[in-house]
């Protein structure tokens, strides 16, 4: 299992994270993001870097498929990306956003960074219909990191609005967008 942390049990940035765990992984904002993180994060910390992207699908194999296809349309696609990429299929608007207990436990332990750009935007559906995406979604990746291993850079990114919510907790000490 991976520890990942200095001696001192800190991270001293989120650039020396390696396990993250990306929400929104389908979206356009997604698939830059995933870009980005593994272009940015391999220079500065070598190969050892895995994305745990959440997305609805029947299993692990088609939501990768939905984040490679996703890529490609946006032209963000590089096939050394593969094996830096692992799907985890869930759904934002339930209970540990829609994750089997076990992998839910097992991410809360591995993950050392949140990236929530998961939301459902529509401004013509009422609040009750988009609360459970993006309220209580929100809410369960809050809870992620509390969970398990002291860590956890949060930045969230899913509001209409589109405000921006850094948290560092407990771990790392300076998040980054």
């Amino acid at each position: 299992m991976y520890t990942g942390a200095h001696k001192d049990g800190v991270y001293h940035s989120v650039s020396e994270c390696r396990r993250l765990f990306l929400t929104g992984s389908t979206g356009f904002l997604g698939a830059f993001l995933i870009r980005s993180l593994l272009e940015q994060l391999a220079g500065l910390v070598g190969q050892d870097i895995t994305i745990y992207c959440h997305v609805r699908a029947k299993d692990e194999a088609t939501g990768l498929k939905r984040i490679v296809d996703n890529m490609k349309r946006y032209r963000c696609w590089n096939d050394k990306y593969a094996q830096r990429i692992q799907a985890v299929t869930g759904s934002l608007d339930k209970p540990l956003m829609g994750m089997k207990e076990d992998v839910y436990e097992r991410l809360s332990q591995e993950v050392d960074a949140v990236y929530h750009n998961g939301a459902l935007l529509n401004f013509l559906y009422p609040y009750s219909y988009l609360k459970g995406t993006n309220v209580d979604g929100t809410r369960e990746c809050l809870r992620l990191p509390f969970t398990g291993k002291p860590s956890i850079s949060i930045t969230s990114l899913p509001t209409a609005c589109m405000t921006i919510l850094l948290i560092s907790a407990r771990k790392c000490t300076s998040p980054i967008l």
